[in-house]
């Protein structure tokens, strides 16, 4: 099995715990990439779409709560990338909008806003909203979509797929030049690092890895951007306006700092957002290797 980011060949790592309908558990295999740091679930596309088709966080029942949690966070995070806008209002494309929560609060402050949600009920609920919300990214297209987007978001969304790179190049087309592109990731890889090297584990329960397919490190993250033509500009590990148990927020409170401090080589806090922009096209592999290699360890601002 090749590393998704780099191609090269994956190393056994561990092994974890994933979720299926009608099934209380099952073990499946973590691969590691010796180069960029990925941990890849070895586990077919079918049975990550089965499983998000039924989790939590796609059941309408659980609306209400996600959105008493996550309403204060959404205002957070406008007020995080809204300086890099100088007009108001712009087209946003929220890439697996879930609820549309996000689509909502910039709808409220006059953004043009579409979304896209392959589970069928999320899209019906948004479109009872007045949300324009598409199947999918060929959904939008046929659908004679063509002028780009000023901001493109994909929330707790990339760590699913088990090869990210169709849709990181499919964003990168539908991005205005000068637009942005916001990523936020649940951060597993911090702790399963910690439990690999100082406990010696070789098994993780699901509260460790969750449901992702690929783990994302600080390293992982920008090598996979450079590769698509992009750079980081921004990253946060502090997620303010959360609404959570005390222990997570106090957690969180502890690790920021730290993730800061080390330049993000310590990285133990909930979620990692980074904040990217288009770099100019070159051709030839030798020009596309120097963009990949400038991409790892690029001078973005971070903050706690």
């Amino acid at each position: 099995m090749l590393c998704p980011v780099r191609g090269n060949d994956l190393t056994p790592y561990a092994t974890a715990d994933y979720y299926l309908p009608g099934s209380p558990h099952v073990i499946t295999n973590i691969l590691c990439c010796q180069h960029c740091e990925a941990l890849v679930r070895a586990i077919p596309p079918q049975q990550v779409h089965d499983h998000c088709s039924v989790a939590s966080y796609t059941n309408l029942a659980n609306e209400p709560l996600y959105r008493r949690q996550r309403d204060k966070y959404f205002i957070f995070l406008f007020n995080v990338f809204r300086k890099y806008f100088t007009k108001q209002g712009p087209r946003y494309l929220d890439f697996g909008c879930s609820y549309g929560h996000f689509m909502e609060v910039l709808r409220s402050r006059g953004w043009n806003v579409t979304g896209v949600e392959f589970v069928a009920p999320l899209r019906e609920y948004c479109a009872a909203k007045g949300l324009v919300v598409f199947e999918s990214l060929e959904a939008l297209e046929n659908a004679g979509e063509e002028e780009p987007f000023g901001l493109i978001a994909l929330i707790d969304v990339l760590y699913h797929l088990s090869d990210p790179n169709p849709l990181m190049a499919s964003l990168r087309k539908l991005l205005r030049d000068d637009g942005v592109l916001l990523i936020r990731v649940t951060n597993r890889y911090g702790l399963t690092r910690l439990l690999k090297r100082v406990f010696r584990r070789s098994h993780f329960r699901y509260q460790v890895l969750g449901d992702a397919t690929v783990t994302y490190s600080k390293k992982t993250m920008d090598r996979l951007l450079a590769n698509h033509g992009f750079t980081v500009v921004e990253r946060r590990y502090w997620e303010g306006g959360k609404r959570e148990e005390w222990k997570f927020t106090l957690f969180s409170l502890l690790t920021a700092p730290l993730c800061w401090i080390t330049g993000g080589r310590v990285m133990l806090t909930p979620g990692l957002t980074v904040l990217a922009k288009k770099v100019r096209p070159q051709t030839g592999v030798a020009s596309r290797e120097r963009t990949a290699s400038a991409g790892e360890g690029t001078s973005a601002r971070e903050h706690p």
